[in-house]
């Protein structure tokens, strides 16, 4: 695993240093053409102008992205976090599952004992209508009888239906067909373990939206679709794994698609 800092500094300081190069390599034809007279005095201080000044920049980016550098930690640290970050339990959404499932398990269980209930109560009421019990008016041994479809009454005793719905919270609601999607949301949210085998890699081909000839970008910077749009337009080939089949796209969203994907880390050594 190679360990790279690619950032906005740190390529300034490695396009700044090649055009410093390049003034530089330039030294030897402009001293020759001042020697011959071709070369004027204002044209030699608007480059020597020009090059103070790349120099300057150069510097400039240089210290930013010695700065970068010697805040990164050692190669053998970085290693061992991400090591411990692969293997944090604390981020598996194991637990989150498993308690969704028990909850929803629990609320299907609550409603079936609830409706059993109501139904008990339905029953009871079907059961003394059957008798000739109307609604009211019926008095046994003193006691008032009051029917209603969710109610019966008996001197001082009365059941009614229960309805806990209202008190049951969004997560103990979940519809049924909706749980399982749910769940693979969640499942996703911890993809620490996924499959290095499953990871794309692409290479350009053109230049485009700031890549470069040569670059490389895999699937772990970048969603499968977006560089198979790569891919499909002929800016990039595929060099490992494999990607979904690119669908129709207006030109510009090309564009737009290539101008976010990241550089890759090669992790391949």
């Amino acid at each position: 695993m190679t360990i790279e800092l690619n950032t906005k500094n740190t390529t300034a300081a490695e396009e700044l240093a090649t055009t410093l190069e390049e003034l530089d390599r330039r030294q030897e034809e402009y001293e020759a053409a001042a020697l011959a007279g071709t070369l004027s005095p204002s044209k030699v201080a608007r480059i020597e102008g020009e090059r103070r000044f790349a120099k300057m920049r150069a510097d400039a980016a240089n210290r930013a992205a010695d700065t970068e550098r010697s805040n990164l930690a050692t190669g053998t640290k970085l290693r061992t976090t991400v090591e411990e970050f692969h293997q944090d339990p604390a981020l598996s959404v194991d637990p989150i599952i498993t308690v969704l499932e028990q909850l929803n398990a629990a609320a299907v269980e609550l409603r079936r004992v609830i409706t059993g209930r109501n139904s008990a109560v339905s029953d009871w009421v079907r059961k003394l209508n059957a008798l000739g019990i109307p609604a009211s008016g019926l008095t046994i041994d003193g006691n008032p009888v009051l029917l209603r479809a969710d109610r019966i009454t008996i001197g001082g005793s009365t059941v009614t239906t229960s309805n806990v719905e209202p008190h049951l919270s969004v997560a103990a609601t979940i519809k049924v067909g909706e749980m399982e999607q749910l769940l693979e949301r969640l499942r996703k949210d911890d993809r620490r373990g996924a499959s290095a085998e499953r990871v794309a890699k692409i290479r350009y081909v053109k230049p485009v939206g700031g890549r470069k000839v040569g670059d490389v970008v895999t699937t772990l910077n970048t969603t499968p679709s977006a560089a198979a749009h790569q891919v499909a337009a002929g800016y990039a080939e595929l060099i490992e794994g494999e990607l979904p089949e690119a669908r129709e796209i207006p030109q510009r969203q090309v564009f737009y698609g290539a101008a976010n994907i990241a550089i890759a880390i090669d992790e391949s050594n």
